[in-house]
């Protein structure tokens, strides 16, 4: 996986706040759209950490944290 994904998950982040802006932040739809861009913010975070552990444990027979999409990390099974 590249960093294009992330940049993709970004650019779809950045959609959204541009959304709540267009439809007002007191709409009923704002904070659903408010509550998506968080868990894409969370999405991103989980994939650099994936992506980061991947690499310092590449070669050392250490098993990366795996998110748990709660913003914590788990050891993985594997």
């Amino acid at each position: 996986m590249n960093d294009l994904v992330i940049r993709r998950i970004f650019a779809v982040g950045l959609s959204l706040q541009t959304a709540v802006g267009l439809i007002g932040s007191d709409h009923p739809a704002a904070g659903k759209v408010r509550e998506a861009i968080g868990e894409l913010d969370m999405a991103i975070r989980d994939i650099r950490t994936v992506l980061f552990d991947d690499v310092t444990a590449a070669g050392t027979g250490v098993q990366p944290a795996v998110p748990d999409g709660n913003g914590r990390t788990q050891p993985s099974s594997g």
